[in-house]
């Protein structure tokens, strides 16, 4: 890790939020320009008079929160706000007007209620859940030093995969030329963690058989782990929670094949558990002394780390992870499983999805080693038993025994 924040990483964090108000009056628009014109360096506004208007900027720029007055010339607000949660699902709705809105829609986060304010604007635009806690995460990681640099073999293999027509020769011609890369992909893909009963000796079929999306996690994710001194591997136990986080990769492979029906979906399940902890060695290097703290409290006490990590530091390594992986341009999908591998109220929600396969695969493989009843173990129970999958639970917990007879994978 360099001891400046990468210039790209750098770029899209130090992005402000971006709102849109959308608004037939000229006279509004004007009250709330002047309102807002000493806040322009917490946020930037744009304006629209119709969701037409509005629609053409959202095609145009990334906005992060729409604010639309229910009346608008040739689509109302409602419509609006629904076209746009429709195609831009995580931009934040938010619906106003001088009457009362009591109905539930799922296109409207919020509702406002004229006349403005100030106060009111403040309140709305940084208290969403979803910009609240990234912008919370944002702040704190602009604070950080040592941020994992992008390897160069990770960027190369985008630009290739850029094109529509790259093949997987040229994605292995690309890997050879890394020698020590391709000695650790053909020692992942060999691994017990894949259960082959045959041995793959050249990258192309290596390749072939991960997929690419595992690939580019792999190098990342060893671009992160081996970015620590001798000293830092022993003291932290690095080397233990790299087998932890291919132990849960595994799991959650194995969890998710029983509802996959794409062969993506098994992919980034197998991503999402070798980068669930990723957010943990951010915090071991950039504030060894305070995580050391962490560690022993977690030790003697038993407080789980993710705790620790809100009470000390204001986020938690889900948060950080599911920040970073959205930065490196991984799915949806992952990103969310990432930030809720420590939350069973909305990771355990039927139907099995890799939210829930993340959570399980996290818990079984740090319970295995006593497998007492906790409390997350029973919630996986009683999850298991209501989506009638209770009879895989011994199965997966087997697997985990299994695995931790491997000596893993060394990082060395």
């Amino acid at each position: 890790m360099k001891n400046t924040i990468d210039e790209n990483i750098k770029n899209i964090i130090e992005k402000k939020l971006v709102v849109l108000f959308v608004d037939k009056s000229q006279m509004l628009i004007n009250e709330i320009f002047l309102m807002l014109h000493n806040t322009q360096d917490e946020w930037e506004t744009k304006f629209a008079y119709s969701g037409n208007e509005a629609l053409e900027i959202i095609r145009k720029t990334k906005i992060d929160i729409v604010i639309s007055d229910i009346d608008l010339p040739e689509m109302d607000g409602i419509h609006l706000l629904a076209e746009i949660k429709r195609s831009h699902p995580k931009t934040i709705c938010v619906l106003m007007s001088e009457n009362n809105y009591d109905k539930q829609n799922k296109a409207i986060d919020y509702f406002l209620r004229k006349p403005l304010s100030l106060d009111k604007l403040k309140k709305i635009i940084l208290n969403p859940v979803d910009f609240l806690d990234k912008n919370k995460i944002r702040l704190f990681i602009l604070k950080m030093d040592k941020m994992p640099t992008i390897p160069s073999l990770y960027l190369k293999l985008q630009d290739i995969m850029k094109s529509e027509d790259f093949s997987f020769n040229e994605i292995a011609k690309i890997i050879e030329n890394d020698v020590t890369m391709t000695a650790k992909i053909l020692q992942y893909v060999n691994s017990a963690y894949f259960g082959l009963r045959y041995r793959i000796y050249d990258i192309l079929h290596a390749v072939t058989y991960l997929g690419l999306e595992t690939l580019k996690s792999i190098i990342l994710t060893l671009n992160v782990f081996c970015e620590f001194t001798d000293e830092e591997m022993e003291k932290f136990s690095i080397q233990n929670l790299y087998n932890h986080s291919l132990r849960v990769s595994c799991l959650v492979s194995s969890i998710i094949q029983i509802t996959a029906t794409e062969d993506r979906s098994a992919e980034e399940s197998i991503v999402a558990g070798m980068l669930h902890d990723i957010g943990k060695l951010i915090f071991i290097k950039n504030k060894p002394e305070i995580y050391t703290e962490i560690f022993q409290i977690n030790k003697d006490k038993g407080t789980p780390l993710h705790t620790l990590e809100n009470q000390y530091f204001g986020v938690n390594h889900a948060e950080v992870g599911s920040f970073l992986t959205e930065i490196w341009g991984f799915s949806p999908n992952l990103i969310d499983a990432i930030n809720k591998h420590h939350n069973p109220h909305n990771a355990l929600k039927p139907p099995l999805n890799i939210n829930s396969a993340v959570y399980i695969a996290n818990i079984l493989d740090h319970d295995s080693d006593s497998r007492e009843i906790t409390d997350e173990y029973e919630k996986i129970q009683n999850y298991l038993d209501k989506i009638n999958q209770m009879q895989n639970l011994s199965v997966w917990c087997s697997l985990i025994d299994n695995l931790k007879k491997n000596s893993g994978i060394s990082l060395n």
